[in-house]
């Protein structure tokens, strides 16, 4: 039971984190494109200002992910952290290639997703 009780919180956290910096996302860019059409300049580094800030958010969300499965987690923290890291990235590549085709930089963040689980739960039973 605690098993199901430290994946499933993991999960949990992980989709409402995600949602949440979704919804900042689209807030931050819709200023920003407002912002843009008064400096043209801004256009040229869009695309960088985006890897820049997702990368490191989502890192940390699912590294969170991973401290709290890790925390519920009496034994095998690797492997419940190894199934909310698979289940969240695999969940979010999905949804994101519902209307496009897989890239590079979606296959990368994907594996970085899945690391980032990883040494949330090593790095919560490290510190007990």
């Amino acid at each position: 039971m605690n098993s199901l009780k430290a994946i499933a919180s993991g999960i949990f956290f992980v989709i409402v984190a995600i949602l949440v910096l979704q919804l900042t996302f689209i807030l931050v860019a819709v200023g920003y494109n407002s912002l843009a059409t008064s400096y043209p300049r801004l256009h040229s580094i869009a695309t960088a200002l985006k890897f820049v800030a997702i990368f490191p958010a989502i890192f940390g969300v699912m590294f969170l992910g991973g401290y709290i499965t890790g925390n519920l987690s009496t034994s095998n923290v690797l492997i419940h952290c190894a199934i909310v890291g698979l289940i969240s990235s695999v969940a979010f590549l999905w949804v994101a290639l519902e209307n496009a085709e897989l890239s590079i930089i979606g296959i990368a963040l994907t594996i970085l997703m899945f690391i980032a689980t990883m040494l949330g739960g090593k790095y919560s039973k490290s510190e007990s």
